[in-house]
């Protein structure tokens, strides 16, 4: 009685511990925040603690008889479908006997659709036959992980794709000096995937020891960024980069970036050989400007910039800070020798600089002693930045500066002073020879018209009648060369129209009843020119006068004097009359006739041609060259 006395307590301390460990353990369970489930073998909620209704949204007493199928998300239900698993039974730890256990992460869908992230962990439990009973286990909620590992993995997308994009060569370099990555610009240089460069050392490529260098002596130093310019070669060309690295993971490895600078240390290059060829070049116009005679000056809106000592020695300057000092006004007097003023001059011919890039004048400047002295500027714009124009359309000399080049011509000046005084002489001269030649001539003419009267025989008469009038025809050109302003050329219009009146006076008696007609252009010819032209004029209007018109005969005799029509630099000299033909069987040119042989003569002496035409009257056109011509 005592023994089963004993015995009933001893079960009754048993059950209260055992009630009291099932207390707690049932509170552990409710208020676990992983989800703590049984499943039977048809895979439904036997059973499930409170964290489910954190989790799924649903009542304990709602899951409870449900299948784990009706929870899981459509993604989820989609790759179950694509591994040919239609229900919770078919999972591993569901079909293999020799798994006890089982883990695997899914995406069960909330209440109110929201999908949650789970990682399930299962027991599979069973008979003593091995046969399957149902499952226990645990889900936790890795929403949040899930959530972060994926926020994690954009940026780290986005993070590849920005060091992929961008034109730099990027790598991570371990301290080993093996490669732990390297973006696809650094291995598109080289032709390569990214991939190669994975636990290579960062050399053996062969490219560049100068980086492996400097690289490992950065691993060796305390410092945690550095960068350097460092020169690689790669299929035989030479390229130049800076090169940036950081340290990370407390100094084991690095983060490398590598900026290609090639282009700009070509341009370095070339920039360093321009400017010592500038300064060359510098230099050597400098020695020019400083060597020439002729001062040149620099000066902008504000005054002068600079000057060569030529010019301080043309104004009596002793140094340049002196010449700086003055304003340029002081170097040129108010008036110039037109009577203009200096300043208005000055800005009228700047401003000609501007628009035609050059001006060129002459000007009076005067030295610091105020003395006076010719000279020639060479005033030049330079544009030195934009300029823009105002409303009135003129170009400012704002960002212009001006180059004068100012030459002393006072013994130019003086040697055109002799000049010119000696040609005055000479013209002089010359017209006093031009007038003792025609009045020589007049004596002549004078002569043999006293001659004249002393003789009966009428050929004789003739005969030294036409010699008279050829005189008079050579001393009219005298006669006109020394009453013209110029001394090398005759006014031809006004010379024709004096030979031929001068002969119409000769043969006065035959001439009253011929009316005369010239149609001469205005142009001058010089004196070679000119008395072969009188002298045809004199002996073919004088045949006309004699022959052409009998007693009581009305007519006309034509002159005229014109450009070729279809050569423009040939004259035609045109001597006509309407009276009576030339006779048809006689030949001009073999004629026994003085005057006709002296016409030819003269056409060849003046190199030109000669043409009788017999129309109505007689007409001789004589075509020779116009070069030696001016126009009035």
């Amino acid at each position: 009685m005592g023994e089963m006395f004993i015995n009933a307590l001893e079960r009754k301390r048993v059950e209260t511990a055992l009630a009291e460990s099932e207390k707690k353990y049932r509170h552990l369970v409710e208020t676990s925040q992983d989800l703590i489930w049984s499943l039977d073998t048809l895979g439904r909620f036997t059973f499930v603690n409170q964290a489910a209704k954190r989790i799924y949204g649903y009542e304990t007493t709602e899951i409870i008889g449900r299948s784990i199928t009706n929870f899981i998300y459509q993604e989820e239900v989609e790759k179950y479908t694509a591994a040919n698993i239609k229900n919770i039974t078919q999972i591993p730890i569901f079909t293999q006997d020799n798994t006890s256990s089982y883990q695997w992460e899914t995406i069960h869908k909330r209440q109110d659709g929201i999908p949650v992230y789970l990682n399930f962990n299962a027991i599979a439990l069973r008979d003593k036959f091995g046969n399957f009973q149902g499952a226990i286990g645990t889900a936790t909620d890795i929403t949040q992980r899930k959530k972060s590992e994926e926020a994690l993995q954009r940026a780290k997308d986005q993070l590849q794709a920005v060091l992929d994009a961008v034109p730099w060569f990027v790598s991570w370099i371990s301290s080993e000096l093996i490669y732990i990555g390297v973006n696809r610009q650094l291995a598109a240089s080289f032709n390569l995937p990214p991939e190669t460069f994975i636990g290579q050392e960062i050399g053996f490529l062969g490219s560049s020891w100068g980086f492996v260098q400097f690289i490992s002596d950065f691993f060796a130093s305390s410092a945690q960024q550095i960068s350097q310019e460092v020169e690689t070669k790669f299929n035989g060309n030479i390229k130049n980069y800076l090169v940036v690295v950081q340290k990370y993971a407390q100094g084991k490895a690095l983060v490398s970036v590598g900026i290609d600078i090639t282009d700009r240390k070509q341009a370095e290059a070339m920039k360093s050989k321009l400017i010592a060829s500038l300064q060359e070049s510098e230099k050597k116009f400098r020695n020019l400007y400083e060597a020439t005679s002729d001062a040149v000056i620099l000066l902008d809106g504000n005054g002068i910039i600079d000057c060569n000592f030529a010019t301080l020695k043309m104004f009596a300057l002793n140094n340049k800070e002196e010449f700086y000092h003055h304003n340029l006004a002081d170097f040129y007097p108010e008036y110039q020798q037109n009577g203009k003023k200096s300043a208005q001059l000055i800005k009228r011919y700047m401003v000609q600089a501007i628009v035609k890039g050059n001006s060129c004048f002459e000007w009076i400047n005067q030295r610091a002693d105020r003395s006076e002295f010719p000279t020639e500027v060479l005033l030049t714009a330079i544009k030195t930045g934009e300029y823009t124009q105002n409303k009135s359309s003129k170009k400012s000399t704002k960002n212009m500066v001006f180059q004068a080049v100012i030459r002393d011509i006072t013994e130019r000046k003086r040697h055109e002073e002799q000049i010119k005084e000696s040609l005055a002489e000479k013209e002089v001269l010359l017209q006093e020879i031009h007038h003792r030649v025609k009045n020589n001539l007049q004596v002549i003419s004078s002569l043999l018209r006293l001659q004249s009267r002393y003789i009966q025989d009428e050929i004789i008469l003739e005969m030294l009648k036409e010699s008279q009038n050829r005189v008079r025809s050579m001393a009219l050109v005298h006669e006109h060369l020394y009453q013209s302003k110029d001394l090398s050329k005759v006014n031809f219009t006004e010379y024709i129209s004096s030979l031929a009146t001068h002969l119409f006076q000769a043969y006065a008696v035959k001439a009253r009843g011929v009316k005369l007609k010239i149609n001469v252009i205005p142009v001058c010819l010089n004196i070679d020119t000119v008395i072969p032209c009188g002298l045809i004029v004199n002996e073919l209007v004088s045949n006309s006068l004699k022959y052409a018109f009998p007693e009581e005969f009305q007519g006309e005799i034509f002159i005229e004097f014109d450009y070729d029509d279809r050569e423009q630099n040939q004259f035609i000299l045109k001597v006509a009359d309407n009276g009576m033909s030339f006779p048809q069987d006689l030949d001009y040119q073999k004629s026994g006739s003085l005057g006709l042989r002296l016409v030819c003569s003269l056409v060849r002496q003046l190199k030109g041609t000669i043409e009788l035409v017999n129309e109505v009257g007689t007409v001789f056109q004589i075509t020779f060259s116009s070069l030696n011509a001016s126009k009035l």
